[in-house]
C-alpha cells in the first residue's frame, strides 16, 4: 500500500504542474509579414521615410510602418491587406515631395515594390 501512495503521489506532483501551464492562457497568434521596397518611378532610387498602410477590404488600418533610408520596409499583418498605401510623411526630407500611392497587396507575392511618383 506504502508502495501504491507513493507512486500515486510521485505522480500527481510531476503531472499537475504540466496540466496547469497547458491550460495557461491563449497561444499568441504571430500573424505575417512582408517586406518591399519603396523606390521613385523614375530614378530607382529607394525613398526613406514612407509610411506603409495595410489597409484591409472594409477601410480599417490594420499596421502601418516606415520606409527605411534604402526604401526597405516590412509590413506584419494578421489578415490579408486589400491594399498598401504609401504616404510621404516627411516633405522635403527625403528627396522632393511624392504623390500617395495606393497598389493592390497579394498574399503570394515574393516581395512588394512601390513605384513613387513626384508631385
Amino acid at each position: 500500500m506504502k508502495h501504491l501512495t507513493r507512486a500515486l503521489l510521485k505522480l500527481m506532483t510531476a503531472g499537475i504542474p504540466v496540466v496547469i501551464a497547458a491550460c495557461y492562457g491563449v497561444p499568441y497568434e504571430y500573424g505575417f509579414s512582408k517586406s518591399g521596397n519603396v523606390v521613385d518611378r523614375t530614378t530607382h532610387a529607394g525613398i526613406g521615410g514612407i509610411k506603409i498602410g495595410c489597409v484591409l477590404a472594409d477601410g480599417t488600418l490594420e499596421s502601418e510602418t516606415y520606409s527605411s533610408t534604402d526604401g526597405s520596409f516590412m509590413v506584419e499583418y494578421n489578415q490579408d491587406c486589400a491594399t498598401l498605401t504609401a504616404e510621404d510623411v516627411d516633405g522635403e526630407e527625403n528627396g522632393g515631395l511624392y504623390a500617395k500611392t495606393e497598389i493592390p497587396f497579394s498574399p503570394d507575392s515574393a516581395t512588394i515594390t512601390v513605384l513613387m511618383d513626384k508631385e
